[in-house]
């Protein structure tokens, strides 16, 4: 095992660790990250990345899918409403089932090779630093679960309360 692939370990940590190191020397023996598939980034794919701990894509997963949406709804008034609701779950489809997990081992590699350089940069020779840098900055946030779960029931609750009585 080279250094760096015991850096890419660090920075994954435990959790699917076997996989995505047979990915990332995939993508390091190419040069470029394959094009693979992701059932994690199909099932779940903005709570993926935020258990792997992929805030800035998370970010932009979400506003990706939030400008799908704002278009499509300027179309509703250009369009009939039938023709733009189909514009928008294709839209979605390709985004979110297609593209994103062809595409989100490429992204997670990515992400990993530019921590790996960052801590050799800042910790240069220093390995026992690298792996503790990157121990922290990677692995699997296993509390994202709970805190989507309980940031819906706060904005279900929220928005039940704005409800007019009935009676």
């Amino acid at each position: 095992m080279t250094d760096r692939e015991e850096l890419f370990e660090a920075l994954i940590g435990h959790k699917n660790t076997d996989y995505y190191m047979v990915y990332f020397q995939r993508a390091e023996a190419r040069g470029y990250p394959p094009v693979s598939w992701n059932w994690p980034g199909f099932l779940a794919g903005l709570i993926w990345l935020l258990y792997r701990r992929q805030y800035s894509w998370g970010a932009m997963y979400f506003g990706i899918t939030l400008a799908i949406i704002f278009v499509t709804s300027l179309l509703h008034g250009i369009v009939e409403p039938a023709t733009a609701t189909l514009v928008l779950y294709t839209c979605m489809l390709l985004f979110q089932n297609v593209y994103f997990p062809l595409n989100a081992n490429g992204i997670y590699y990515r992400w990993a090779r530019k921590e790996v350089d960052n801590a050799m940069q800042l910790f240069p020779g220093q390995k026992d630093k690298q792996l503790e840098h990157l121990s922290g900055r990677g692995g699997a946030n296993a509390n994202i679960i709970f805190m989507v779960v309980s940031l819906l029931f706060i904005i279900s609750s929220f928005f039940t309360s704005l409800q007019p009585p009935q009676g």
